[in-house]
C-alpha cells in the first residue's frame, strides 16, 4: 500500500503471490466509479479507510469470524465438499473485496435500522465475486439480531435459477455455521419447501421461485413470522404470478379484513410489511428499478443502493473488456429485381421483403461463406490463444440457423481436413427443417447427453496430462441459438460470433460471456465479429450498466389509461367477470394439488365464451379493431403484473380486469393465419462483407467512446 492504493493477499508464495485491489473506487464505497479511491481531505490520505475502518478492533474481528474462509474447489464446481489435511495452507483462503464487505455492512446497518419491509437493489457487475457476495449477506441475516437482541429475520430465503451457485452457497455458508441443517436446498417440490419454511431448523432457505405457486395449501401460519429474500439476477424474479403467490405463502398483507377475495388478491401483489427483499443483478432493466429501487430525491429517480460498476470491474482486472476488439460485418444483397417485383405483387411488400432479406441472409450460398469466415478466423486468430486453449461461441437467431451453420462448419472443416476446431451445438428441443425430414435434436448431432456440453465443451488437451495416451475429443468452437448466452462461464471463450440481432440488456449478457478472466487471458485475446448489429446501437445497450442505472418515476395513472383504452371496446361486461372470479376463487379453494388446479383452470373458461363470441363477431366485421384490443388487453396485463407490485393499487377493479384478462387471452382465437409467403428459390447475385473494424476505448472520464480507439481524455488503450 501507499498514500493512493491498497492491494491484498491471503498467501505469499514468491513470485506466484497474487494482489488483489482493495480499494473504494474513484467516487467512494458503493458508488459508481473507476479503479482507484476518492481524493482525501486536507489532513487525510487517500488509503486512511484501512486503519480507520477496516482495522478498527471490531470489524477486524467481524472480518475474521463472519468473512473468512477456505474456498473448496470441488464446492465452488458444485460437487460434494472433500475433506483434504492441512488444506487451509494449499487452498484459496477468500478474504473479502473492499465492496462486498461494504456492501453487506451496508445492508445489515440499513436492516437492523429500518426493520422489515424493505427493498434493497444490488447492481454489482460481473466479476463482482456476486457469489460469495451472497452468501456472506445470507449467514449475516440469518444470525442478524435488533438492539432488544431479538432476530430481525425468522428465515432467509435465497432464490436463485442456478445449480452450481446452490451448492456453492450452501458450502460457503456451512463453513460459518458448522451446524448440520442451518442450509437447506430444496431440491425435491414444494413439499420439501413447506418443511423447510414452516420448521425451525433450517435458518436459510435456497429455492427457485417457482416452486412457491404449489406450497399455499401445504403452510400456514407463516405470515407472523419476517422473512429476508435474497434474490440472484433479480430481472428474471420480477412480475407474474410466480412472485405473487410467493408473497401470498409469506406475507402479512394478503387478506382484506372484509374478507373479500378480490381485494386480498390485489393486497397480496403489493409491498409486505414483512418481508425485506434484497436484489442483485447486474444488469437492471427499468422494471427491475421501479421495483427494487431507493427513490433519490435529489436526482428525482430510483437508483440502486450499492453500485459496483462494469468500468469498476474491468479497471480493476477482475472482467475483460468486451468491446474494445470489435467488428462489425455490414453486409449487402443485390436481389434480382424482377424476383423483388413478382413478390411485391403477390404479397404484402414488407413481409415480403423480410422473408427475402432472411433466405437471403441464410441461404446455402451465404452460410457456407460464413463458415468459412468462421472458420478462417478462428484459425488464424483465435486458436493458438491462451496456449492454444482459447473457445469462440457463434450467436444465431434461430435453432434452424443454428444447424444450418454448425453443418456448414463441419462440411468446411471436414473438407479441408482441419482438426484443430471441433464444433458443437447448443438448442432446445426436436428440430426438423423440412416437412416429412428427419428430426435434429442437440443430443442426437453431440452424440452426448445435454447437460454434459458445459463440461465437454471446457475441456483442454493442454491441460489433460493423459491426452497422449487416452485421447478425447476437443471442441472448440459452440454454435448456439437461445442457449448459453446468460448465466455461463467459460473462462476460455476469447471470441464471439455474431449473426443475430441484439438489443438493450440481451446484448450486454451475450457479449459478456467473453468477459470472464483466466490465468495467461489478456484484452488482446477477446475478438467480437458481428454479421447482425450496428456499433453505435451496442454501444447504447452498454452504456447504461457501465456505470450506475437509474429510473425515471413511474407514472402511477399508466395502468388506469391502459384500463380505459380495454373498456373502450366494449367487449367486457362487469357481471360477466365478476362471476367468472367468484368461480375462479371457489375452483382454487377446491384444488389440492397442482394437477387439480390446471383442471380447474378448464373448467373456467365457459365462464369467458359470451366475451369470446362478442371478438369472434368483432372479429368478422373489423378484424384490425379486434386485434387492437388483443393488443390492449395483453399490454394491461403485462402492465399489471409488475406496475402493482411497484405503485402498489390495491384498486379491485384493476385486479379484476387482471384476473379475468389473462384467461381470456389464452381463450381469444389465433389471430388470422395469412398464406404463407413463397418468395421462390432466392440465390444472391451479389454478396459483400464489408469489414468495418470498430476500436471502442471507454474515455475513463466521459465515459464516450472513439471509432479509431483514441481519445485526447484517455491514451491507455
Amino acid at each position: 500500500m501507499d498514500t493512493d492504493l491498497i492491494f491484498l493477499t491471503t498467501r505469499l508464495t514468491g513470485s506466484k503471490t497474487r494482489f488483489l485491489p482493495f480499494n473504494q473506487g474513484s467516487n467512494g464505497p458503493g458508488r459508481s466509479g473507476s479503479a482507484g479511491n476518492p481524493p482525501a481531505g486536507e489532513s487525510d490520505y487517500r488509503t486512511s479507510y484501512l486503519w480507520e475502518q477496516v482495522l478498527q478492533r471490531d470489524n477486524f474481528l467481524e472480518l475474521l469470524q463472519q468473512y473468512l474462509h477456505v474456498e473448496d474447489a470441488d464446492a465452488k464446481a458444485g460437487k460434494a465438499p472433500s475433506f483434504k489435511p492441512f488444506a487451509a495452507h494449499t487452498q484459496p483462503l477468500i478474504f473479502p473485496r473492499f465492496h462486498q464487505w461494504h456492501a453487506v455492512k451496508q445492508l445489515i446497518v440499513d436492516a437492523r435500522e429500518k426493520g422489515a419491509g424493505e427493498n434493497y437493489l444490488i447492481e454489482h457487475s460481473a466479476g463482482s465475486g456476486k457469489s460469495n457476495t451472497i452468501a456472506w449477506l445470507a449467514h449475516r441475516l440469518s444470525t442478524l439480531h435488533d438492539r432488544g437482541n431479538e432476530p430481525m429475520f425468522d428465515k432467509v430465503i435465497v432464490l436463485t435459477d442456478r445449480l452450481v451457485l446452490d451448492k456453492q452457497l450452501q458450502d460457503t455458508i456451512y463453513q460459518f455455521e458448522q451446524v448440520q441443517g442451518v442450509v437447506e436446498k430444496i431440491e425435491k417440490d414444494s413439499a420439501q419447501l413447506a418443511e423447510a419454511l414452516a420448521g425451525a431448523r433450517a435458518r436459510i432457505v435456497i429455492t427457485t421461485q417457482q416452486k412457491f405457486p404449489f406450497v399455499l395449501d401445504k403452510v400456514r401460519g407463516l405470515v407472523k413470522r419476517k422473512y429476508a429474500i435474497i434474490i440472484d439476477e433479480a430481472h428474471s424474479s420480477q412480475g407474474g404470478e410466480d412472485n405473487a403467490a410467493l408473497k401470498k405463502a409469506l406475507g402479512s398483507r394478503t387478506e382484506d379484513e372484509s374478507g373479500d377475495p378480490l381485494t386480498s388478491a390485489a393486497l397480496a401483489r403489493g409491498k409486505q410489511p414483512n418481508l425485506s427483499v434484497f436484489a442483485f443483478t447486474a444488469t437492471p432493466k427499468k422494471k427491475t428499478l421501479d421495483l427494487f429501487g431507493r427513490f433519490n430525491a435529489e436526482k428525482g429517480k430510483k437508483e440502486p443502493v450499492h453500485v459496483y460498476s462494469m468500468r469498476q470491474a474491468i479497471d480493476e482486472g477482475f472482467i475483460l473488456d468486451v468491446l474494445e476488439h470489435y467488428v462489425t460485418y455490414a453486409t449487402y444483397f443485390k436481389l434480382s429485381q424482377a424476383a423483388a417485383d413478382e413478390a411485391e405483387r403477390m404479397v404484402d411488400p414488407r413481409k415480403a421483403k423480410a422473408q427475402i432479406v432472411r433466405q437471403a441472409l441464410w441461404s446455402e450460398a451465404s452460410t457456407a461463406l460464413r463458415a468459412k469466415i468462421i472458420v478462417d478466423h478462428f484459425r488464424s486468430h483465435t486458436a493458438p490463444r491462451i496456449g492454444g486453449r482459447a473457445k469462440a461461441m457463434v450467436v444465431t437467431p434461430l435453432r434452424a440457423d443454428a444447424l444450418r451453420l454448425y453443418q456448414a462448419i463441419r462440411t468446411y472443416v471436414d473438407e479441408r481436413g482441419f482438426t484443430d476446431c471441433g464444433t458443437l451445438v447448443a438448442f432446445s428441443g426436436v428440430l426438423r427443417p423440412e416437412e416429412g425430414g428427419p428430426e435434429y435434436t442437440e443430443a442426437k448431432l453431440n452424440g452426448f447427453p445435454e447437460r454434459e456440453l458445459p463440461q465437454r465443451f471446457g475441456y483442454t488437451r493442454a491441460d489433460d496430462n493423459r491426452a497422449g495416451a487416452v485421447p478425447k475429443q476437443e471442441y472448440r468452437i459452440l454454435v448456439a441459438a437461445e442457449k448459453y448466452q446468460t448465466g455461463f462461464d467459460q473462462p476460455l471463450l476469447t471470441t464471439m460470433y455474431v449473426a443475430k440481432p441484439l438489443a438493450g440488456v440481451a446484448a450486454v449478457q451475450t457479449l459478456s460471456r467473453l468477459n470472464r478472466t483466466h490465468p495467461g487471458k489478456t484484452q488482446e485475446d477477446l475478438f467480437v465479429r458481428d454479421f447482425a448489429n450496428r456499433p453505435e446501437d451496442i454501444l447504447a445497450a452498454f452504456q447504461p450498466f457501465y456505470e450506475t442505472t437509474i429510473s425515471e418515476p413511474t407514472d402511477p395513472d399508466l395502468l388506469y389509461a391502459k384500463e380505459r383504452e380495454v373498456h373502450a371496446y366494449r367487449l367486457l361486461v362487469e357481471s360477466e367477470m365478476r362471476r367468472f372470479f367468484e368461480a375462479l376463487t371457489a375452483e382454487r379453494a377446491k384444488a389440492a394439488d397442482e394437477r387439480e388446479l390446471i383442471k380447474a383452470h378448464g373448467k373456467l373458461y365457459r365462464w369467458l365464451e359470451p366475451a369470446v363470441d362478442r371478438f369472434v363477431a368483432l372479429t368478422a366485421a373489423e378484424p384490425d379493431k379486434a386485434e387492437a384490443f388483443r393488443g390492449s388487453l395483453g399490454d394491461f396485463v403485462r402492465s399489471y403484473g409488475w406496475l402493482s407490485q411497484v405503485i402498489g393499487y390495491n384498486d379491485d377493479d384493476l385486479e379484476l380486469l387482471y384476473q379475468y384478462g389473462r384467461f381470456l387471452l389464452n381463450k381469444l382465437p389465433p389471430r388470422g393465419q395469412e398464406a404463407a409467403v413463397d418468395v421462390g428459390e432466392i440465390e444472391p447475385s451479389h454478396l459483400r462483407a464489408e469489414a468495418r473494424r470498430s476500436r471502442w476505448c471507454w474515455t475513463r472520464c466521459t465515459g464516450t467512446t472513439s471509432s479509431t480507439g483514441t481519445s485526447s481524455r484517455r491514451t491507455s488503450c
